[in-house]
């Protein structure tokens, strides 16, 4: 079980270099150290050495003449017990002059050293055999065999190139370099020593009696990946690698924005934060593996490789719950948000656009913890308050004003064939997204099936994707995945617009079934003599009569905002005193009435299955009896509040 980490607790001020080498031993020449220099080594293209290799080639003056042998497999070879010999082919002839079968045991991460006897003592002191045998020429091929097969070849058997292999092989000492990891099983191929050898100068000798590869092998299976989670959630990454030894692992840090990779105190495979914040989003995590290569304690033969970045992308928990569309005539199109957190949050430059360059901004707005928000789309050629006007009087089902944010000029509508909404946060990373192809059917809105946020990425893939742009051609299957269009009328969820079924966006992240309320009589005009009773009646049927409840609502503006009556509501009629209403300095007649109707549907102490509909509006036109006398401005008032005309009012 991995261990968990508080991420405020791991940062350490230890500032870590993009790279780092190992120590090797502090013997080896400045040559060697040079060569390395120059070597490249990508971590995911290393293989553990399966075989013996040779890593050194002398042909100096006179007798100086060996073979070094190097052993990165592991394991410790018992050279006799595998038959290996040396096979040496002079002057391209193909069979061998000379065979020198191998006899010792060759350590992992050591070498063994086959040299002419006749050589300086030099050579001699880190010999571990040596033979009386004759040596071979800088024109000549050497094979290392096993059983009679080839395991590396220098130079091309039964090929003489002159006095010399191209790259070197008179009067020279070529060291393999580092990032080779096995030979070369191929004695007929065409042979440039300068492919994998480096050339030093006759009769040095520095190097010989050890070697390096730049990694016995640490091949990573599994690379970190980046993720994306919601604030709060916890994140892990891995990282699954194979090597000779014992690994040990690094995880490093480099914060949003910075440019170098810190330590951090976690040194076991797998990395988890149990629930980071918007500080950690955009940071990127690694890790350096060392293998000890089975020689614990001993950090000259260590090797080491660092692992992809990946990316931790926390975003803030909002939801795209619902939409519209594909709306009925001119019917307003919605997108629904809900903040599924714990905290508000500030919608102030974030945006909702499609895959092309059309998008709109959101004015200041926050969102409130378990909250939601209908965002209306307004167009370019009509004003905010007349685009929240249309969008109550086509939807509005007891939804609060400050649950309605309209989009004014926006050049992003809703596809009716397919689209796609990307729901970006103010520093332009992607929140939510999704897409929709045209299964949708006009008047009726697609909803989020589940309220399990956190999991939809893992559940329902390309149609309900935080953090991914979403293209409305990638689906993957043409229906929902994750979200469900109401195209299905036998669904008692199904919704329209259409007359006495009128959708409903709601908070909640499914739409409860309903089949009604319906209203058979709807409230009729009527004319009233000011200061008189005025009376409005509505007929309706759900599924009991007393499970129906009615808010009787007026509008001081003329219809494009209403709001409920202080008194004399919750019944299917109502009555007022009907007063004129001053707005703007002037005297308003006409005053615009309608109803809501709700059905408990049986469950009267849940509101979350109530369905609701609204009724036409209805206008009462007051007549004035004051003739040119000047009406105090009044509002509307309860049914047992006397108003007379007052003269000269100002």
């Amino acid at each position: 079980m991995p261990e968990l980490y508080n991420y405020t607790s791991i940062l350490e001020k230890k500032a870590y270099p993009s790279h780092r080498k190992r120590r090797r031993n502090p013997l080896w020449p400045t040559k060697l150290s040079l060569l390395l220099s120059f070597v490249f080594f990508t971590a995911t293209a290393l293989a553990q050495p399966t075989e013996l290799f040779i890593s050194e080639y002398i042909e100096g003056s006179s007798n100086n003449k060996a073979i070094e042998i190097y052993n990165g497999t592991g394991s410790s070879i018992d050279l006799a017990a595998g038959n290996y010999q040396l096979l040496f082919f002079f002057n391209g002839n193909t069979s061998p002059n000379t065979t020198i079968s191998l006899s010792g045991t060759v350590a992992h991460g050591d070498v063994f050293v086959v040299a002419d006897d006749g050589s300086v003592q030099a050579i001699l002191d880190e010999a571990d055999q040596t033979s009386s045998s004759s040596f071979f020429n800088g024109n000549d091929a050497v094979a290392l065999v096993k059983n009679g097969v080839n395991v590396d070849v220098f130079g091309q058997i039964g090929t003489n190139p002159g006095t010399s292999w191209p790259g070197g092989g008179a009067d020279v000492t070529l060291i393999r370099n580092t990032d080779v990891f096995s030979g070369d099983t191929d004695g007929s191929d065409a042979f440039d020593a300068s492919v994998e050898w480096s050339s030093f100068s006759t009769d040095n000798f520095d190097d010989l009696g050890q070697h390096s590869i730049s990694c016995s092998g640490i091949p990573i299976t599994q690379q970190p990946q980046s993720v994306s989670i919601t604030e709060g959630s916890p994140a892990s990454f891995i990282a699954v690698a194979s090597g000779v030894g014992t690994l040990s692992y690094q995880w490093q840090l480099r914060a949003n924005g910075a440019g170098s990779f810190f330590d951090i105190s976690i040194t076991s495979e797998t990395l988890t934060f149990p629930s980071p914040g918007l500080p950690s989003d955009g940071n990127q995590y690694r890790v350096i593996i060392t293998d000890d290569n089975g020689t614990p304690g001993d950090p000259s033969d260590d090797c080491e490789v660092t692992s992809d970045a990946a990316t931790l992308n926390v975003r803030l928990p909002i939801a795209i719950t619902e939409f519209m569309n594909n709306s009925l005539g001119n019917d307003r199109e919605y997108i629904e948000l809900v903040n599924f957190g714990t905290s508000p949050i500030d919608l102030v430059g974030w945006s909702l656009s499609d895959e092309g360059a059309n998008n709109v901004v959101f004015p200041p707005y926050t969102l409130a913890p378990d909250g939601y928000l209908l965002v209306v789309l307004s167009t370019p050629s009509e004003s905010v308050a007349d685009a929240k006007a249309d969008f109550e009087r086509e939807w509005f089902l007891g939804v609060p004003q400050e649950n309605i944010l309209v989009v004014a000029n926006s050049a992003f509508i809703l596809g009716n064939a397919g689209d796609e909404i990307i729901l970006k946060d103010g520093n332009g990373d992607i929140s939510w997204s999704l897409a929709y192809t045209d299964d949708e059917t006009e008047g009726r809105a697609t909803f989020l099936t589940s309220t399990d946020y956190e999991n939809i990425p893992n559940i329902y893939g390309s149609k309900a994707s935080p953090g991914v742009n979403r293209d409305g051609n990638d689906l993957g299957q043409a229906n929902f995945l994750g979200y469900e269009s109401n195209d299905n009328t036998a669904d008692p969820d199904a919704i329209t617009s259409e007359d006495g079924n009128v959708g409903s966006p709601q908070g909640e992240a499914a739409l409860v079934g309903c089949t009604g309320p319906n209203i058979t009589t709807q409230p009729q005009n009527t004319t009233v003599p000011n200061g008189d009773m005025a009376m409005f009646s509505v007929i309706a049927t759900g599924t009991a009569a007393n499970n129906l409840s009615y808010n009787w609502q007026l509008s001081v503006d003329g219809g494009s905002t209403f709001t409920s009556f202080l008194a004399g509501n919750g019944n299917p009629d109502i009555s007022f005193q009907a007063l004129p209403i001053s707005v703007g300095g002037n005297l308003v007649f006409e005053i615009p009435v309608r109803v809501i109707v709700s059905d408990d549907n049986g469950t009267a102490n849940d509101t979350t299955d109530d369905c609701r509909v609204i009724s036409d509006v209805a206008i009462a036109t007051i007549i004035d009896p004051c003739d040119n006398e000047t009406e105090a401005p009044v509002i509307m008032l309860p049914a047992d509040t006397t108003v007379s005309c007052i003269v000269g009012a100002t």
